[in-house]
């Protein structure tokens, strides 16, 4: 899939919007964080 097709995807483009929201608002976990999460169930 090059970027024009993964663009033009509308699920990835409302996940990718979604993301760089929480970026802005300053919602970031590390991969460690993250992990944690899913191994409690959270994800």
């Amino acid at each position: 899939m090059n970027f024009s097709e993964f663009d033009s995807d509308s699920e990835v483009r409302q996940m990718i919007e979604a993301s760089e929201i929480d970026l802005k608002q300053g919602k970031v976990f590390s991969t460690e964080e993250m992990i944690e999460a899913i191994k409690r169930g959270e994800l």
